[in-house]
């Protein structure tokens, strides 16, 4: 395990569920998962993830560009979209970064612990529609999002606004959205409001949010945010053997007890939350030895594409004594969390089992 001195220390839970603060400016703040209790997260303890500062955007005179390689280029207002069809879905976002702290050795970036994830309810108009009226060309390879956000790259200097791109396949799926609501509520400002990305089973950098423009193109996307950033590599600068991130990794995280929490002798609770984006997790398993020996928990939601999956077990009654446990979830395509995930130099998608200690006293 990393030094403890990387982040911000995790106490029992006490008081109103919160945000912990990992960056001040840009505002990077994921949520205390010990006070985890629900499966919708909401919008005001949903994490939040910048590169730059919070953008301005006047939303009267705000106006959707799509453009490129389309038969019919589209300029649209919130009204516009507003008019069209709308339909709702639930997908859980996770930051690619989600975890970071505890790969060892330390590696760049914020140092997130288990809180940059979120699951929440996304209202507007599927991307698929807007793409239909567009009439893509025959030599369009991929989708081009451009946010209202915008800053120094550090690496290279250059100011960009955050921009992603998607295969066309991708951007074609049915399931991704041109979000106007979360929770039921206008989209917030920090959330990326007026209008933002929601790209399920994919880590949150894909759901750019701010949006401004969308543009189909007939090559692949050079930009940092898709070839230096979100990549991952072996080594500090060997973007030559990178490969980018794309899926959710299956994963887990115990959100109760914490670590090094005191308990009394007999059964206790431990709770938590499982994911994946290829398949929605199947069987989540809990470890009171270290992974010598392994239960099955109790899967408590239903399971769904693009959604988390709360779960619980109740271990047999404990002796005095020092217990270190852990989770792993396995996904319906058969694929199990690893103890360890291979390290990258960027501190992306660790899905490791992160061990925490109990004291029965």
């Amino acid at each position: 395990m990393p030094p403890k001195d990387r982040w911000a220390p995790v106490r029992l839970p006490s008081g109103q569920p919160h945000l912990i603060v990992r960056e001040e400016q840009p505002e990077d703040a994921e949520f205390a998962m010990a006070h985890l209790n629900s499966w919708v997260t909401p919008n005001p303890l949903f994490f939040r993830r910048n590169h730059f500062r919070y953008p301005k955007v006047d939303q009267p005179s705000w106006r959707l560009d799509l453009t490129g390689a389309a038969a019919r280029p589209l300029r649209l207002s919130l009204d516009d979209l507003r008019r069209m069809p709308q339909t709702s879905q639930w997908t859980t976002l996770e930051c690619s970064g989600n975890k970071r702290a505890y790969y060892e050795p330390e590696t760049e970036g914020t140092q997130w612990t288990a809180g940059a994830i979120g699951n929440a309810e996304w209202g507007g108009v599927p991307l698929a529609t807007l793409l239909a009226l567009a009439r893509p060309l025959t030599g369009a390879v991929e989708v081009l999002f451009v946010g209202a956000d915008e800053g120094i790259f550090k690496e290279t200097g250059e100011r960009v606004h955050f921009a992603r791109s998607l295969p066309l396949d991708q951007a074609l799926r049915p399931d991704l959205l041109l979000a106007l609501t979360m929770n039921g509520e206008p989209l917030p400002q920090r959330h990326g409001a007026p209008l933002r990305l929601v790209v399920p089973t994919w880590y949150a950098m894909a759901s750019v949010k701010w949006l401004t423009r969308i543009e189909l193109l007939t090559r692949p996307f050079r930009g940092p945010f898709q070839v230096r950033d979100y990549v991952y590599i072996p080594s500090p600068g060997a973007y030559d053997r990178s490969v980018p991130v794309t899926w959710q990794r299956v994963n887990s995280t115990i959100t109760q007890p914490v670590d090094g929490a005191r308990v009394q002798p007999g059964p206790l609770t431990v709770r938590g939350v499982a994911w994946a984006g290829n398949a929605p997790p199947e069987r989540v398993e809990v470890s009171l030895n270290g992974g010598r020996s392994w239960t099955c928990a109790e899967l408590i939601d239903p399971a769904l594409p693009a959604v988390w999956r709360l779960w619980h077990w109740v271990s047999p009654p404990l002796s005095p004594g020092v217990y270190q446990i852990l989770v792993r979830a396995t996904d319906a395509a058969g694929e199990t969390q690893p103890r360890r995930a291979a390290w990258n130099a960027k501190g992306y998608g660790n899905n490791s089992m992160i061990p925490l200690t109990i004291i029965v006293e």
